[in-house]
């Protein structure tokens, strides 16, 4: 997420592009464009077109990257960003830093409402639990079985979706 001074500065800039900018009228002026453009968004996603462009590599993260980004950058341009696209792509990318606890907000996009990405509860030198591992060989292992090898070990998870 953004930090405290990342999120004013951005709502700073749109704000200055809107013309308003008096507080809480300012914030409630860009939450409910950020909500219309969350919402344009996720219609275009949801698309038979678009879907039927993320098909066409299903396995390629930067082919779902650029389809993902063509869209929002749709979205800026309808919304009146195309002169200033980086702060329109910043403003629907950071909905959730901008307006962390607005449940319209988080409903506004699939995406949001469903989105599985959590804080990392392990910590350095934590004890992991015993996680299967599946080597792309076949083989069966586990995080024990190669901690317990003596050697330095080191995970790096993650998830393109």
């Amino acid at each position: 997420g953004l930090s405290t001074s990342q999120a004013m500065s951005l709502m700073t800039k749109v704000c200055s592009g809107e013309g308003v900018c008096s507080g809480q009228e300012a914030d409630s002026g860009i939450r409910d464009r950020l909500i219309k453009m969350l919402r344009r968004d996720d219609a275009l996603r949801l698309s038979e077109e678009v879907q039927a462009r993320y098909a066409e590599q299903p396995e390629s993260w930067t082919w779902k990257w650029q389809v993902t980004d063509d869209v929002q950058r749709q979205v800026c341009t309808e919304f009146g960003f195309q002169d200033s696209m980086a702060e329109g792509l910043d403003l629907l990318r950071s909905s959730m830093s901008l307006f962390p606890d607005d449940v319209e907000v988080l409903c506004a996009a699939h995406y949001l409402l469903h989105n599985i990405h959590k804080p990392c509860t392990l910590h350095l030198s934590m004890e992991t639990p015993d996680i299967k591992l599946h080597a792309l060989n076949g083989a069966d292992s586990s995080v024990d079985a190669i901690v317990k090898t003596g050697r330095a070990t080191v995970i790096i998870a993650g998830s393109h979706t």
